[in-house]
């Protein structure tokens, strides 16, 4: 079933970023949590949760732009990263339930991500679309 491998995928991304924040020295957790980022995005573009898509790809970015071995400079980006996934999953859990995406509840954790990777924010109408 898609939802049972997109949150295994989610659980073994949160847990190699934990630990490639434990251990910054080896890179290998951190291409790990690479690789299922991409397969996560690649599963919400599937089942076309935009909202959902876009934070995990703002995530991906993200991990993708850290260096093994990162010091204390990159704490607020993995801070920021492990918050989003974390977001991400509730998220998905809440769609999961109640059966309504609500994308404009991602903005604060894409933009606490841009911020960290000295992107800039986007604007609060970014989900909203004149239909």
């Amino acid at each position: 079933m898609v939802r049972d491998e997109l949150f295994a995928t989610m659980d073994e991304a949160e847990q190699s970023l934990e630990h490639f924040i434990a251990e910054r020295h080896n890179g290998a957790p951190l291409q790990q949590a690479v690789d299922n980022l991409q397969q996560v995005r690649g599963i919400l573009n599937l089942i076309e949760l935009a909202g959902a898509e876009l934070l995990a790809q703002e995530i991906l970015q993200q991990a993708t732009d850290i260096p093994a071995g990162a010091g204390a400079e990159r704490d607020a980006q993995l801070a920021a990263l492990s918050n989003a996934l974390h977001v991400l999953r509730r998220y998905l859990e809440n769609v999961e339930t109640h059966r309504q995406e609500l994308p404009e509840v991602l903005l604060p954790a894409i933009n606490d991500l841009r911020q960290a990777g000295g992107q800039s924010p986007l604007p609060e109408s970014f989900f909203f679309s004149a239909r």
